[in-house]
């Protein structure tokens, strides 16, 4: 080929390099480098023979350039069978055509950027290519092609797919495994929407929605673990830890100057589409789980592998008379030496935030490339005093959270992130007036939000409005800057069951979080996301896997929560010795048994088992004294073992103290409809109207259903489920599909078409 000085040319550049070679390095130099001599005398040897150039190596990469797009397929098919033989070369390839540029010795364009790109995102032992390339060769019979998804790359406005070579003897990735540099998947693949420009603020996302994951799962969430883990995932192709901001002060005190420094830092970085920005919680919470592994954990270790980080920024600050001086370093993540040393920041000890400031905006500076110089905007920090009250609300007991939010905007009445905290506190507490309310103060055309705060204002409008689908997809965009954290892991996992109910997305979203082999005993959030997985697999009707995430939940500890849905398991299987023996084992509290025999009754009758239903009823009324089953519970017991007039006498109990519990009403009117008092039933039928609230999210609607099924008419029955579905009701493990009084129409296409009405 020949390189005509600053002219542009059509060519296919092909990139390669050996995957795992750095790690190679360290552990046996001697095989690397014969491994490295080997790879680039047959890649020279194979280039020249399809005609292409070789234009750079660098270390264990190179860059080709071909005139032709099928001489650099062949190219790189024979490369690879080539390095499957001994001494094997894990090599990782891709192709991509486009124009380049030749100026100066050097090649420059858009498209050698894309190559490089899709060469990442390969597995050894695998070609992937641009469409334009797959376009180019798809009428090539002795080529095979596989789609391997959609995706969004840094500057490029169209997403890209991508596809791999099929041929035999060559890897087609897993979708799942695919990493690299590119910003996301593009919007209609299974799992992100699309990527958006702005970026989290650094409390709210892991703070608000992991109460909302254990509300929406029924747990009561301990304050202990309420602490931010925050990771957010940027669109560019660094990955940067802020960690260890020491404090040289002699002032305890000053210890949450450092933690300030860190998220700011962090906050503005990753607000600015910079880098992947990892936080020091996220590292420790890393850290932690490695260690209860191993014993003990490689801090370096910890941060290349685990956690992919490139640079680490760190530093220190200390007092000098009436001046705070803040120390500032890049290191670099995988050999530890330092990268450069930011000039010493000084501001007036009474005037912290300044100092902050300049030292985010030197950071940026630093982080900025030169296309790019729009990107470097810091946003507006809050008065002090209100920064160390959101951190308290965050790190603090819940008893005092709503205290120092409050307070926090006393202080700074325009302090955007607590006012949406303050949403989240009333959401979390069923609140949902005083929340609405609140809402309706923030004036978005005053405010003039970023886009991520205008979507994450949208997102609490959806949650208000019932709409689970745009609260759903929302959240999706929140989730694409924190896909690593698993706290947020969690709840987009909750979220995608119990919100559009597909369970399928529930077992690709926790494959995102990739953990050491870590003790689940040492690390609650592990355990929920297993809990929610094995939900997941009993809606997929994969009992034994759901079995065994179960499984080794309850062998960790006694949980009624987990041994609850072990045992749906084994009556959907119609296991019956294996219901036996675990409720007969000694370690059930005597409180439980009642709740678990009327959760067992329930699942037997979904499976057409009344008579086994009978009797678990009957064993579940037997414990009732003992427990703290409600008088809701019971008298569904009562009602489902066709004891009408005691399932009555508990709800006429019950209403007089909640006489608008929808629930209630709703057996109270189906017990007189079985008992014949018309009246009865057409007056429970009416208040259930009438006592509509809003907020209800489709709780009416879903009452009305199960009358309408009553009374033989199904088909309102089901047009009234699909309202409830529509005004906001979610897919529980008791709801729909899960609730045992619609037991008879499991088998009905229409009822199992609502079950997948969001997807």
């Amino acid at each position: 080929m020949s390189n005509p000085k600053g002219k542009r040319k059509l060519a296919a550049i092909f990139f390669a390099d050996i995957a795992g070679y750095t790690a190679l390095m360290q552990s046996n130099e001697k095989l690397a480098m014969q491994l490295l001599k080997h790879y680039q005398s047959t890649l020279q040897k194979y280039v020249s023979k399809y005609d292409g150039e070789i234009t750079k190596n660098y270390g264990d990469g190179s860059m080709c350039l071909f005139g032709s797009v099928l001489n650099a397929a062949h190219c790189a098919i024979d490369l690879q069978r080539i390095f499957q033989k001994e001494p094997v070369i894990p090599l990782r390839i891709g192709i991509h055509v486009g124009d380049v540029m030749f100026l100066e010795n050097d090649i420059y364009g858009d498209s050698i950027n894309i190559a490089a790109r899709i060469e990442s995102m390969a597995v050894p032992g695998a070609i992937l290519m641009s469409k334009a390339t797959q376009q180019k060769l798809k009428s090539q019979a002795d080529i095979q092609f596989s789609s391997v998804g959609t995706y969004v790359f840094k500057n490029v406005e169209e997403p890209i797919e991508i596809f791999a070579f099929a041929n035999e003897g060559l890897v087609i990735p897993d979708k799942k495994q695919i990493k690299g540099t590119f910003k996301g998947k593009a919007v209609n693949e299974s799992l992100w929407q699309k990527i958006v420009k702005s970026k989290l603020s650094y409390v709210l996302l892991a703070f608000f929605v992991a109460l909302l994951s254990f509300k929406l799962l029924g747990f009561d969430f301990p304050w202990e673990n309420k602490q931010s883990q925050f990771l957010s995932s940027a669109t560019d192709d660094k990955r940067i830890a802020v960690y260890g901001f020491e404090n040289n002060t002699g002032n305890d005190e000053l210890d949450i100057f450092g933690k300030m420094l860190e998220d700011r830092i962090a906050h503005a970085i990753s607000r600015n589409n910079l880098a992947s920005v990892i936080s020091s919680q996220v590292i420790d919470n890393y850290y932690e789980m490695a260690s209860a592994e191993n014993g003990s954990a490689d801090f370096n270790v910890v941060l290349e592998q685990n956690l992919a980080v490139d640079s680490l920024i760190t530093g220190s600050y200390y007092l000098n008379k009436d001046s705070i001086l803040i120390d500032c370093s890049m290191v670099d993540a995988k050999s530890g030496s330092l990268a450069a040393s930011l000039e010493t920041i000084t501001s007036h000890k009474d005037e912290p935030l300044e100092a902050i400031k300049q030292l985010s905006e030197r950071v940026l500076s630093f982080l900025a490339t030169a296309d790019l110089p729009e990107l470097i905007i810091e946003e507006e920090l809050p008065k002090y005093e209100a920064l160390k009250h959101i951190l308290e609300s965050k790190m603090g007991p819940e008893s005092e959270e709503l205290f120092h939010i409050e307070s926090a905007l006393k202080i700074d009445p325009n302090y955007f992130e607590a006012k949406l905290l303050r949403l989240s506190y009333y959401y979390n507490m069923d609140d949902y007036h005083t929340m609405d309310s609140l809402r309706n103060q923030i004036n978005l055309e005053k405010l003039r939000p970023s886009q991520r705060q205008q979507n994450l204002l949208y997102f609490y409008d959806a949650l208000l409005d019932g709409n689970n689908l745009e609260a759903y997809n929302r959240y999706k965009e929140e989730y694409d800057f924190a896909p690593y954290d698993p706290t947020s892991n969690l709840t987009m996992m909750v979220m995608a069951l119990q919100f559009v109910h597909d369970a399928e997305e529930v077992l690709e979203i926790y494959e995102e979080v990739k953990e050491p082999d870590l003790a689940l005993a040492k690390c609650f959030d592990c355990q929920i996301r297993q809990y929610v997985k094995g939900l997941a697999l009993i809606e997929l009707e994969r009992y034994k896997e759901a079995q065994k995430e179960f499984l080794n939940l309850y062998e960790l500890a006694y949980d009624r929560a987990y041994l609850t849905h072990l045992l749906r398991t084994f009556v959907k299987e119609k296991s019956w010795s294996k219901v036996e023996e675990y409720m007969s084992a000694a370690q059930i509290p005597k409180e439980d048994l009642a709740y678990l025999y009327f959760t067992i009754a329930n699942e037997s009758l979904l499976i057409s088992e009344k008579t086994k239903a009978h009797q678990f009823y009957k064993k579940s009324v037997e414990f009732f004294e003992l427990s703290d089953f409600s008088d809701l519970e019971k008298s569904m017991a009562y009602y489902y073992l066709d004891d009408f007039k005691e399932s009555k006498k508990l709800l006429d109990k019950l209403l007089l103290s909640e006489p608008q519990n929808t629930e209630a009403l709703t057996y109270n009117a189906l017990n007189c409809l079985s008992l014949n008092l018309n009246d009865c039933f057409e007056s429970s039928k009416s208040t259930i109207l009438n006592s509509k609230e809003s907020f209800d999210f489709g709780a009416t609607e879903y009452a009305m259903a199960k009358l309408f099924l009553a009374e033989g008419k199904k088909d309102d029955c089901l047009l009234y489920l699909q309202k409830a579905i529509e005004n906001g009701q979610i897919y529980k493990t008791g709801s729909f599909c899960n609730d045992a009084f619609f037991a008879s129409l499991q088998d009905d296409s229409r009822f199992i078409k609502l079950h997948n009405y969001w997807k």
